[in-house]
């Protein structure tokens, strides 16, 4: 029998339907609670995909659904969690009245007994949400704004809150504007140019970060405006915000990239770079395969640019991109796609020193940043439009166009194809590159595009799959790779 922890992790990972299957075909016994909590979230992840298919009618009968197999849950334990999910389903299935009903339970529950909720926090919103539910908004407001206080960085938490306040108060035709006060803070993407000649702009970098606040702050390590990013993040983390995260992504490993990113620019810089490195929420190092300088920079910048997205999606608040380029210069080509999708960038001019120390060739031999889709199982005459090369055991297609890619593999997903894909610099696919899109494929589920962190942070930042989660971790060759799945 599937568990109740791998139905819910498939939940989770974007395969609601099939979660739904094999817990129906588990056929657990309705007097647990754990089961009717995991099938009232079931439920309401149906209700939710009918709603967005404009299903308003068989929304609202879901929704009720799933209210039913919550409250079922809080009658046979007392829990303030699916009670308070039983009275939020209640409106949104129409029904405010029972709605009321619940939520003053749930405020009864919680006043009798200080132990009840998670932590502090959870306690607090759940309270604030009940009485959101019963219409004291004024109370609400105040019960919400104190639980913040009491766990000011719990930014996830609070996402999830704001998430769910918004809806009830759309629910109830009511302005939600008050909530913006408590949105987590913004994550930045930062980058700039090699070379630089006037260091005081480390100022208008002081100033930046601090009208901003940032949570979460995401670039490389090179010579210049990197380094002095990263410092400016540094000393406001130290000062105002000692949980707001540093993540570093180089575009090749340490002693490279310090021989060709750091060195001809003076020995201060590498003492920089190793102080920050100390600092370092995470640091990813990249460009193992020894490619060309300029594409092995735009590949990291790609991938911090998307774990940038994907962390403000996750805290359901902004995304913004800070850069320093030289004066008069273009922008470069991720952060002109930035700019055009419509993300938040602050650009500042600078000086360049003018000499070629730390010039790279852009000579590539027609190499460049390609999505590699693999097939395992699919039938090449599924679709008369589109040409996919044979391959021993399976079938491949490659191209610079990820949306594309995205449409391809769409295009031929069923209950019996195996996809998964990669992201990285080629001209043609390697023997080494097809082993590795293999091993990813050998363990993906059907209706979905299996794939290594460079990749999901590829199409985090393209902003078009319905959902990118981590599954798990898959041992390779190649050492351990983190698992994604991308609907």
């Amino acid at each position: 029998m599937t568990t109740l922890a791998q139905i819910l992790s498939l939940a989770r990972s974007g395969s609601p339907a099939r979660a739904w299957d094999l817990f129906i075909q588990s056929a657990w016994d309705e007097n647990d609670p754990k089961v009717l909590t995991l099938k009232g979230r079931l439920l309401k992840d149906q209700a939710k995909a009918a709603q967005a298919a404009h299903q308003a009618a068989e929304a609202m009968q879901l929704y009720e659904q799933a209210a039913n197999a919550y409250e079922k849950a809080a009658l046979l334990e007392a829990d303030s969690y699916p009670l308070i999910n039983a009275a939020a389903l209640a409106l949104l299935s129409g029904k405010p009245n029972r709605a009321r009903r619940l939520a003053s339970q749930v405020i009864a529950l919680i006043e009798n007994n200080p132990d009840e909720g998670e932590n502090a926090y959870w306690r607090g919103a759940t309270y604030a949400e009940a009485l959101l539910l019963i219409g004291d908004e004024v109370k609400a407001r105040a019960i919400l704004a104190d639980a913040i206080a009491k766990l000011p960085n719990a930014w996830e938490d609070h996402a999830a809150t704001i998430g769910q306040f918004k809806i009830i108060l759309s629910e109830q035709s009511k302005k939600s504007d008050w909530l913006e006060r408590h949105r987590p803070p913004c994550s930045v993407h930062y980058s700039g140019i090699i070379r630089l000649e006037d260091e005081a702009i480390t100022s208008d970098i002081d100033d930046y970060i601090k009208n901003i606040k940032p949570s979460f702050f995401c670039g490389s390590l090179a010579a210049g405006s990197d380094i002095l990013c990263a410092q400016s993040f540094l000393r406001y983390r130290e000062n105002q915000n000692p949980l707001a995260e540093l993540h570093i992504i180089l575009p090749f490993p340490i002693d490279e990239f310090c021989q060709l990113s750091l060195a001809p620019f003076g020995a201060h810089w590498i003492k920089g770079f190793q102080t920050i490195i100390a600092q370092a929420d995470t640091v990813i190092e990249m460009g193992l395969d020894n490619p060309p300088h300029h594409l092995a920079v735009a590949m990291a910048d790609k991938i911090a640019m998307g774990q940038v997205l994907r962390n403000a999606r996750n805290l359901r608040s902004s995304a913004k991109a800070f850069t320093i380029k030289g004066r008069g210069e273009k922008l470069r080509p991720n952060l002109i796609d930035w700019e055009h999708k419509g993300y938040n960038l602050t650009a500042l001019d600078a000086a360049r020193i003018d000499d070629n120390n730390g010039l790279f060739t852009t000579d590539h031999e027609g190499q460049k940043l390609q999505i590699l889709l693999w097939f395992d199982g699919v039938d090449p005459l599924q679709s008369d439009n589109i040409v996919l090369n044979a391959h021993e055991d399976g079938h491949y297609w490659v191209g610079d166009n990820i949306y594309k890619a995205y449409q391809i593999a769409q295009n031929f997903m069923n209950d019996r194809c195996k996809i998964a894909c990669i992201f990285d610099i080629m001209n043609a696919p390697t023997a080494d590159m097809i082993e590795r899109v293999k091993a990813f494929a050998s363990i993906s589920k059907p209706y979905g595009i299996s794939c290594d962190y460079n990749s999901a942070m590829a199409f985090e930042f393209a902003n078009i799959a319905q959902s990118i989660e981590e599954f798990g971790d898959l041992k390779t060759p190649w050492g351990m790779q983190s698992l994604w799945r991308i609907l």
